[in-house]
């Protein structure tokens, strides 16, 4: 994705490409974006940048700042399980509403659902990489 835009720090007018894969990833840890959401999202970013250190490049500090926007979020994730859990329950209800009978009454439903998230999972996920997260 290539993103044009003017430094808060410097003021200067700033062009850089970053890889797709890269963008994708970062988008999966903000709210549900659209295409022209994220773009906003990596300027705003970006803007915020100062120099980097010297002998380190402006895009080297910036894909280093959304990597560690990653994992960050995928801490968070991980240390919530059972919040974990519990979303992806939901979005599978959600995804899936075939599963509940239309004539069901609401405490039905949640017996059931307090039943599924009562279920004891785990859930563990690591990679090395990005290039490994973007080819698994």
């Amino acid at each position: 994705m290539k993103i044009n835009f003017i430094r808060r720090s410097t003021g200067k007018r700033t062009t850089i490409t970053l890889p797709d894969y890269l963008c994708e990833l970062w988008a999966t840890t903000r709210s549900p974006m659209c295409g022209s959401e994220v773009k906003a999202g990596l300027v705003d970013l970006l803007q915020q940048l100062h120099e980097p250190e010297p002998g380190a490049t402006f895009q080297s500090l910036v894909e280093r700042t959304m990597t560690d926007d990653v994992r960050s979020y995928q801490e968070r994730i991980l240390t919530s399980s059972d919040d974990l859990k519990c979303r992806v329950i939901d979005w599978i209800l959600e995804s899936l509403p075939c599963q509940l009978s239309p004539d069901d009454k609401a405490t039905d439903v949640m017996a059931s659902i307090a039943q599924m998230k009562s279920i004891k999972w785990e859930f563990v996920e690591h990679f090395t990489s990005l290039e490994e997260q973007r080819w698994r």
